[in-house]
């Protein structure tokens, strides 16, 4: 017999530092004790806009100004299936308190994996840390030095976010021009290789970074069974800010 999943409706609320609002939820409740990002259940009748604002009010005294959504996550627990529009909350007026006694603490978006939180929120938490848009490539250029050039243009512009299709081309000979065009990109950092073979910058969850994720002719990636190899750099960039 199918259950009608609960719906429930989740802010992503920043302060002034760009740390980002976690909410404890109470101990005797279900998923207790673990941190969550506020908001609530949509009640019948409500729409998810309603349901923000209502929920933020009631719950941490924040009224929500403008929002938009980030990320829609079903879920499907032991005892439960819900699912959650969550929206980033771009402006608001208020200081968030927890109403009905709840602890509240500001993290920064590097650090907010070391708080437990419901399996539900983890995909949250990924969304935060990913750009707003990214660029996909045509696939199989047919020269790559300009294909290399339109990298550099791409990346001096401030894109974080990077998907080459190249379906047809070999990874020896497209490996090196990628990194090329990165590392006269990047700052400080320096590549290093993991046990997957995934090539990688360090410190990869830093919003101020460039990733990008190559698709080639031979070889397979963990990560994408059935696929080419995934050529990931993520570098930082002296022209990208946190969106």
């Amino acid at each position: 017999m199918s259950v009608t999943p609960i719906h429930v409706v989740a802010a992503v609320l920043e302060d002034t530092a760009g740390r980002i609002l976690l909410a404890q939820r109470p101990e005797a409740s279900h998923q207790g004790g673990l941190w969550e990002f506020p908001g609530g259940k949509v009640e019948p009748g409500e729409s998810v806009a309603e349901a923000l604002r209502r929920e933020l009010r009631e719950e941490i005294a924040v009224e929500v100004l403008a929002h938009r959504p980030l990320i829609r996550v079903r879920h499907a627990y032991a005892d439960r299936t819900v699912v959650l529009d969550v929206h980033r909350v771009t402006s608001h007026a208020g200081d968030a308190t927890g109403l009905e006694g709840q602890p509240l603490v500001w993290v920064a978006a590097d650090d907010l994996h070391h708080y437990p939180m419901p399996a539900a929120d983890r995909p949250i938490v990924t969304a935060i840390c990913l750009p707003d848009t990214y660029v996909i490539t045509p696939p199989d250029p047919r020269d790559l030095d300009h294909f290399a050039a339109s990298l550099k243009a791409v990346l001096r512009r401030g894109t974080r976010l990077v998907q080459l299709r190249l379906p047809t081309l070999d990874r020896a000979a497209v490996e090196p021009r990628v990194r090329a065009c990165v590392l006269t990109n990047r700052n400080s950092e320096t590549p290093r290789r993991t046990s997957s073979s995934v090539a990688r910058f360090s410190k990869p969850n830093r919003p101020s970074l460039t990733y990008i994720v190559c698709g080639t002719r031979n070889g397979r990636s963990a990560s994408s069974p059935g696929t080419g190899p995934m050529l990931q750099v993520s570098v930082p960039t002296a022209a990208i800010r946190r969106s």
